[in-house]
């Protein structure tokens, strides 16, 4: 697994792609970070002028810590289906897959080598993002646990976007094919949330279900195991689909 690992995170940083996908990720993500930065700063300026300025509760963890927490989530939906495409999908066409299948490796540490590898990924991106925080704990004291739980929230919520991504490429030896698989899979679990909002009854029945409604509530700080239990069964389970896949492919080869 470690040596799949080590072969994931060379193939991603030895291509353009990763660079990219990190490239716009922190440009999209600054200038959110900075127009929400801009808006904090002008309101707090309002509110100190104004004779009630002391009974408005403004603090940059509503205003500027929570939204881009979200923003992130948002993001991972568009970034994520780029970086897992090629992982199973790009083995398939090439005809690696099978050769790896001779190897002395289980099918489940080929699938946990190549998680690991993706979300390492991630987890750079999110390395990059501190100084943002960093930055604005200059400027403002803010509250380290709920930035602490933020990250926490993202980490599990790449995790299981990663292994949906993972399982649909395995399906197929075409990676655009997998990214469509990814984005209709990834954005359907964010559409809960907007028909939850239009239809109560919707709300009752799916609510739970939306990734991103559990990322909001971490992002406050909120950390149960409500949360961690639904990203880790999500992610549990498609990585044991990934290793039926293989299995199934393994078979039938």
């Amino acid at each position: 697994m470690i040596a799949i690992f080590k072969r994931e995170i060379s193939a991603y940083f030895n291509s353009a792609l990763a660079w990219i996908m990190m490239a716009v990720f922190m440009f999209v993500l600054g200038m959110v970070f900075v127009s929400m930065l801009g808006y904090y700063s002008e309101a707090s300026m309002i509110a100190a002028s104004s004779p009630f300025g002391a009974q408005q509760q403004l603090n940059p963890t509503d205003k500027v810590i929570v939204p881009t927490f979200k923003w992130v989530g948002y993001l991972m939906m568009f970034i994520l289906p780029a970086l897992t495409m090629r992982l199973i999908a790009e083995e398939s066409r090439q005809g690696t897959l099978e050769m790896l299948f001779t190897y002395p490796v289980t099918d489940t540490e080929i699938v946990l080598g190549k998680f690991f590898g993706c979300l390492s990924v991630v987890g750079v991106m999110m390395g990059l993002t501190s100084g943002m925080f960093i930055a604005l704990n200059r400027v403002v004291s803010i509250e380290w646990k709920v930035v602490a739980a933020g990250y926490l929230g993202v980490l599990l919520l790449g995790s299981a976007f990663i292994s949906f991504g993972l399982w649909a490429s395995s399906l197929t030896s075409s990676q655009l094919i997998a990214a469509a698989v990814t984005y209709c899979g990834l954005l359907s679990s964010w559409l809960v949330v907007i028909v939850g909002k239009e239809f109560e009854s919707a709300k009752e029945i799916f609510g739970d279900l939306s990734s991103m409604s559990h990322l909001s509530e971490m992002a406050q700080g909120t950390v149960s195991t409500h949360h961690l239990v639904y990203y880790l069964a999500w992610t549990g389970l498609f990585l044991f689909l990934t290793v039926r896949t293989l299995e199934s492919r393994k078979w039938s080869a």
